[in-house]
């Protein structure tokens, strides 16, 4: 059988997976998969879970596409699909910077492995680095190249990040999906989006800037692109960040937001005397816009 070796930090009662990397240290063991995907959908799924830092407990393994709870702080987190990119990717952590704003790069794995710099400066620039896949597959795929997209798309994150993903949003959104289903039976919070800026390459910037600030709410998740062929992002986003800031908006990532949503969640909790609110797994519908 083939062994690969599994995603770092996501084991539980064993060692770590050692990566090359400047930034990961700890030391690993492998796991035995099926030894061909034929044999995938009749084998058990890969589980394992994730560790406790960074995710509250009430959303692991959970399905994020709405708002779990009103927030009083005007805060919003803005995310990035499909990167990174070199010609696109730069611009936007320029302007982010520019504006002290906080976001979250759902990057895929093989556009990471070509460019291991960029996921490293978005690491660096504090913006959270999560999984969308590892080859942003248009098809749905069996349970044993599901896993696999997971855990190389994984690696590569750590690797170059010194973290491993606790979020994974899908290709297209599709939260239906065999990626989504092995992603909540690893821990992961499969996120979607509250607001999509629908910004593909026939909208204008103006359009863009339009559909992300004509009506956000508090702890809105936006969905943007840093992919390719992205220029309308990059033109539209300062004036994105500026209308946003103007209205007291801050920035911050998805890590960051659940963390303020389980606050809230607790606080309401005690408010009422209530047992935990516990997230369903059942989601709306998707569309094609991740």
């Amino acid at each position: 059988m083939r062994i690969l070796r599994l995603l770092p930090l996501l084991l539980c009662g064993s060692a770590w997976p050692a990566v090359a990397s400047p930034l990961f240290v700890s030391p690993w063991t492998p796991e035995v998969l099926p030894s061909s995907p034929a044999t995938a959908d009749s084998a058990p799924p890969l589980t394992f879970r994730l560790p406790p830092e960074h995710l509250p407990a009430r959303f692991r393994g959970r399905c994020l596409t709405q708002r779990p709870v009103a927030l009083e702080d005007k805060v919003i987190a803005l995310t990035f699909d499909d990167g990174p990119d070199p010609d696109i990717t730069p611009a936007i952590l320029d302007t982010l910077a520019r504006y002290h704003a906080r976001s979250t790069f759902f990057v895929v794995g093989e556009r990471g492995k070509r460019w291991p710099d960029l996921i490293q400066r978005e690491a660096r620039s504090g913006h959270a680095v999560e999984s969308h896949s590892f080859s942003h597959p248009s098809e749905d795929v069996n349970l044993w190249h599901a896993g696999r997209e997971l855990q190389r798309a994984g690696i590569v994150i750590t690797q170059w990040t010194g973290r491993a993903p606790t979020l994974f949003r899908p290709p297209w959104g599709n939260t239906e999906i065999n990626m989504a289903r092995v992603a909540r039976q690893r821990g992961q919070c499969v996120v979607k989006w509250t607001l999509c800026a629908g910004d593909n390459p026939r909208l204008t910037a103006a359009e863009i800037v339009e559909a992300v600030t004509r009506n956000p709410r508090p702890g809105d998740i936006v969905l943007l692109h840093d992919g390719r062929d992205r220029q309308q992002t990059v033109r539209a986003l300062p004036e994105v960040l500026r209308r946003l800031s103007d209205a007291g908006y801050r920035f911050i990532t998805v890590p960051q937001l659940l963390r303020r949503w389980d606050s809230a969640l607790t606080r309401e909790e005690r408010r009422h005397a209530r047992r935990p609110i516990r997230l369903g797994h059942h989601t709306p519908a998707h569309d094609r816009s991740g």
